[in-house]
């Protein structure tokens, strides 16, 4: 069941990342109905955790519109505007094998030559512990450390993972850090030039031991849209109005609909 969202007078739901929708029809917000009018205007401003794949506009569950932001060139300029990093860990033994154990990270996330803008856990329930929590113990503008335990037990699709995505705002020679402190430490710096390019990864041991996985980053121009979309009455009585989003890690979001009544 998805988590719902609220913004003024707005609701939409999503099942994972927090993705941040602002859906309009001629002025009325999601969730509103309007007189009949002929000529409309949906505005659209979406903004994701991740590539955004698509962001489609459906009338009457028919999609009228769709925009592609992770299709855009990023250029010179895309480097003056927040990007963003997901640091995903886990992975690990499996317990139908016999191999079962729980993971315990203190991992340490630090910003040189830039500034950590915003944070978004990606902490899911499982697997169920008594004594262990994920939490953020410390946030700074060039910090983070979060506290955190992986285990492939207990978990809905078998997905032994967790994550935590920064908003950063540097250039291509900002470097990220990532150190694990306690059992298994490691040390990773990229630069996001490089992260710009490729992904990387850390093992933590030879397999099936945990892995830390820093994604490839994603500009601005692949994670928020905004538009205007003009339409009109199609003379088919009452139409109703909605917007869905993709993104390219599978997360979406939906808005409540937008109701027109029927022309007389």
């Amino acid at each position: 069941m998805g988590r719902i969202h609220s913004a003024p007078a707005a609701y939409y739901g999503g099942p994972g990342d927090r993705i941040q929708m602002d859906f309009r029809l001629s002025g009325h917000v999601m969730g509103q109905e309007l007189a009949y009018v002929k000529k409309r205007e949906v505005a659209v401003t979406v903004t994701g955790w991740d590539q955004v794949d698509r962001v489609e506009l459906l009338k009457n569950n028919r999609v009228i519109h769709r925009d592609f932001p992770m299709h855009r060139v990023p250029g010179r300029s895309s480097w003056n505007r927040p990007v963003l990093v997901r640091v995903e860990y886990g992975w690990g033994p499996w317990a139908a094998l016999g191999a079962d154990r729980t993971a315990d990270w203190d991992l340490h996330l630090s910003v040189d030559g830039g500034r950590l803008e915003a944070v978004q856990t990606c902490f899911q329930s499982g697997p169920l512990d008594e004594d262990r929590r994920d939490r953020i113990v410390a946030q700074s503008d060039h910090h983070l450390r979060v506290q955190s335990f992986t285990a492939r037990r207990q978990l809905v699709d078998d997905v032994p993972t967790k994550a935590v995505v920064l908003k950063l705002l540097g250039g291509p020679e900002t470097r990220l850090s990532v150190t694990q402190q306690g059992t298994q430490p490691f040390s990773l710096t990229q630069t996001l030039q490089q992260l710009a390019e490729s992904g990387e990864i850390f093992k933590l041991g030879d397999y099936p031991n945990e892995s830390v996985l820093v994604h490839r980053l994603v500009f601005h121009d692949h994670y928020h849209t905004s538009y205007k979309v003009p339409d009109a009455d199609d003379g088919k009585g009452v139409n109703w109005y909605y917007l869905r989003v993709v993104q390219a890690n599978g997360q979406l979001a939906w808005s409540s609909p937008i109701w027109v009544e029927q022309g007389r």
